[in-house]
Order: structure tokens, then C-alpha cells, then sequence
């Protein structure tokens, strides 16, 4: 492959912020490349995402007529077996050129992750080539599935995973989302060595991954090396349609309760959000909702001290926002004595900051800790 695979590029063009140069890229295969350059920075990273997450178990594919539906947990499960190749285990090979790897599965984003000092060129192709050329055999996804039931059963015994969990079971009844990410012990029995095959040639194509890579590197040899890899192991022209059941109108269930042998009781409290199509990206909405709950109820606010102060939370306490194309809700959790008193206490909270909205001083604060953490983890 030619340097000049970016001046062939469908997009590119480049952007400054923080005295550093990202390079954005559409390679002629499709796959999207983001390049921060941070020169005389030592430590190299890259990040391979898939746009599939165990959201996707049913979907049709140019590969094969039909619709298919496969067993909850599949992305989860392909993911572990993206490591195993016929002549050894990945992990190995990037630890022998002083790479560190990591992987990770959400509802909707499968990620690959690798970091180093030396060798980023090799590391990358590694990375690249493993992702894109899978390998499996029935023995060894069946030895796979003990594996990763126990890891199902270790979270089953984790008190704030199970709230977690609880909470979109109660929103989200009869839908996906309301099932682990990982799957259940009974559902990843079912899946084949032909299932990977499909899900993998289906989803993991250059035109649905993207590469971001951040470090001291050359964004034309970083896209280069990508597209050739892209070329040599993906299979052009796949399409598929995603059949995503839509939620409930409304929850089922309003309330779980959960009996564990845990120091602290806790609460996990769930509001599902509407979610409407407006043209602002999901970044930025995600973003204003965790202002307007930092607001609200972060450290420092009126309302946290009102509910510190009565013994109804501790540090424990935290908050989120998760916003998709498809769904939206808040998150609020944390260990407390008296989980109805403090579930009274934050929904009339939220309520009446629906209606007041948040105090100045407290938005000017969030927006503060959220801009003072932005620019502290950019390096």
C-alpha cells in the first residue's frame, strides 16, 4: 500500500485543539481513522471499535437469506474468542512487544484497546489483523462457554451489578437491555462455532468499525497500514439490517427487590428518558444530562448536604445518563439505611428541579468539575 491511501480517501481533514492536530480519514474500504498526534508523547494507544453490542441478536445479512436470532450474549462471547488463533493466544504476542491489550462489550459497541512504547507498528498490525481474521473451532468454543459462566456467576454475585441490572429489568421488561450483557448461563450454551462466523463476517467490516489512535505517530502510515489490513482480511459489499425490538411503551414493573448478603443496603433507582429525534449529536445529550444531575445532586450542591446530612446517603452515592438512537435513561445509586426514604427523597428532588431548575451557582459548578476533568484526562 501507497502513503497516499488518505489523498484517496472519500473524507479527510484535519482539526486543532489544545496545540495538537487530529487527523480524520474514510479509507477507500470504508473504515473511519482518527489519528491525535501528541508529538514527543512516549506512550501510544489505539482503539479498534465494532458497532456491535449484544443489542444486535437479531438481524439479516447479505450472507445468508433470513432473519437471525441469536442467543443472548453472542457479541459478549465473540469478543473472548477474538484472542484465540491457531498458532497461540494474541495476549502473547502483544506482550512479547511490551503491549498491554484490553477488551470490552457494551449494549451497543464492542472495543479493542492496545498501549505501548515500542513496537506501536507491529502492535497496531496485530491489533488490526486479529480483529478482522477470526478463528474458531466447535471444541474450543464449547471449552469457552465454562469460561464465561463463571464469569456470569461471578457477577451474579455482585450487590451493585445486580441493582444495575434490576434497574433496566424493571424499565426495559421483554427487551435486550434488560438482559446481561454477557448473557445468561443457559443462552451462551447455545451458541456455535458457525454463529461467531456469521455475527463476525457480518458486523466486523470496515465500513461499521472505526480506529482512533493517540500518541506520537504518523497519521499517513497509520492509515496505510489500516487500509491494507482492511483489504487483506474483510470481505467488501456486506450489508445487514439490524431488527432491534423497540421497549415497552411503559415499564411493567416499578419496583425489584433483591435479597443478598451485603454490609449496606443498597438503591439503584432508574428513570427512563423519551427519546426524540433532534439533530444534536448523543454526545452532547448525554453530556447537558450529566451537568443537569451533577447540578442537582453532585457533591457540593444543597440537595446532596440535605440528603448527606440525613443520614440517607454516604460517598457511595453517584449518578449517570446513558443516551442512544434507541433509548435513554438516569441512573442513581448508593448504599443507605432506608432505601424508600431516599427514593421519596430523589424523585422529589428531581421533580422539583424538573420544575425550578437547577440553582446558578450549582450548574456553574458542574460545568466547572466537568471541564476541569475533560482537560485533566487528556493526557
Amino acid at each position: 500500500m501507497t502513503t497516499k491511501v488518505a489523498a484517496e480517501a472519500g473524507k479527510r481533514w484535519q482539526e486543532e485543539g489544545f496545540g495538537e492536530t487530529i487527523h480524520h480519514a474514510v479509507l477507500p474500504s470504508g473504515l473511519k481513522v482518527m489519528t491525535a498526534c501528541k508529538p514527543g508523547f512516549l506512550k501510544k494507544y489505539a482503539l479498534l471499535g465494532v458497532n456491535y453490542g449484544s443489542l444486535d441478536n437479531s438481524f439479516c445479512s447479505s450472507l445468508k437469506a433470513g432473519r437471525h436470532n441469536m442467543p443472548a450474549g453472542i457479541a459478549h462471547f465473540l469478543e473472548h474468542k477474538m484472542f484465540e488463533k491457531e498458532d497461540g493466544d494474541v495476549m502473547d504476542k502483544l506482550t512479547a512487544l511490551g503491549c498491554s491489550s484490553n477488551a470490552m462489550t457494551s449494549f451497543n459497541h464492542t472495543g479493542y484497546l492496545i498501549e505501548c512504547s515500542d513496537h506501536f507498528d507491529r502492535a497496531l498490525e496485530v491489533l488490526l489483523d486479529f480483529v478482522t481474521h477470526p478463528w474458531f473451532t466447535e471444541p474450543l468454543v464449547n471449552k469457552e462457554k465454562g469460561i464465561i459462566a463463571e464469569e456470569i456467576n461471578m457477577y451474579r454475585d455482585d450487590a451493585s451489578w445486580r441493582g444495575y441490572m434490576g434497574v433496566l429489568e424493571s424499565l426495559y421488561d421483554g427487551h435486550p437491555l434488560s438482559l446481561d450483557i454477557a448473557g445468561t448461563v443457559e443462552s451462551i450454551q447455545e451458541i456455535t462455532a458457525d454463529d461467531l462466523y456469521l455475527c463476525h463476517r457480518t458486523f466486523y467490516t470496515p465500513t461499521n468499525m472505526q480506529l482512533a489512535v493517540a500518541g506520537d505517530v504518523d497519521p499517513e502510515k497509520v492509515e496505510a497500514l489500516a487500509e491494507e489490513v482492511m483489504v487483506r482480511n474483510t470481505e467488501p459489499g456486506i450489508s445487514f439490517e439490524r431488527l432491534q425490538k423497540k421497549p415497552r411503551r411503559r415499564p411493567r414493573r416499578r419496583r425489584l427487590v433483591e435479597s443478598m448478603a451485603v454490609a449496606n443496603r443498597k438503591l439503584h433507582l432508574g428513570c427512563r428518558l423519551n427519546v426524540t429525534a433532534v439533530d444534536v449529536p448523543l454526545s452532547v445529550q448525554t453530556m447537558a444530562l450529566d451537568l443537569f444531575l451533577s447540578a442537582v445532586m453532585g457533591k457540593g450542591g444543597a440537595f446532596y448536604q440535605e440528603l448527606y446530612e440525613s443520614d440517607l446517603i454516604d460517598d457511595s452515592f453517584g449518578f449517570s445518563a446513558s443516551v442512544e438512537k434507541d433509548y435513554a435513561f438516569l441512573m442513581m445509586a448508593g448504599d443507605t439505611q432506608d432505601p424508600r426514604g431516599l427514593e421519596k427523597a430523589l424523585v422529589a428532588g428531581l421533580q422539583r428541579a424538573l420544575v425550578e431548575g437547577p440553582r446558578k451557582a450549582d450548574l456553574r459548578r458542574a460545568r466547572r468539575r466537568a471541564y476541569g476533568s475533560f482537560v485533566r484526562s487528556l493526557d
